[in-house]
């Protein structure tokens, strides 16, 4: 469903900077750098504190703990699955 629609390209980047804001939102990882450089750079917009980029320490440190509980889950499973083909 489209709410509304840009006219220009400066139209469009008012409305993606403000729906970032607007609704809180974290810029994509793949896009942090540009989009925050973007931001200050050429819009010089830039707040007194806080950033949508979110901190590399904080997401290396979400990954690993998401690649160990996968990692944990996996064994997991497959001790199960050994149990059930052991013969009684």
């Amino acid at each position: 469903m489209l709410v509304t629609s840009a006219k220009n390209i400066l139209d469009g980047l008012v409305l993606l900077f403000g729906s970032y804001y607007t609704f809180n939102i974290l810029y994509p990882e793949k896009l942090a750098c540009f989009l925050n450089y973007f931001q200050r750079a050429i819009a010089k917009f830039c707040p007194t504190k806080g950033s949508k980029v979110k901190a590399p320490s904080t997401a290396r440190r979400a990954n690993d703990k998401v690649v160990k509980l996968q990692n944990k889950f996996t064994m997991y499973k497959q001790t199960l699955e050994a149990e059930a083909n052991e013969p009684l």
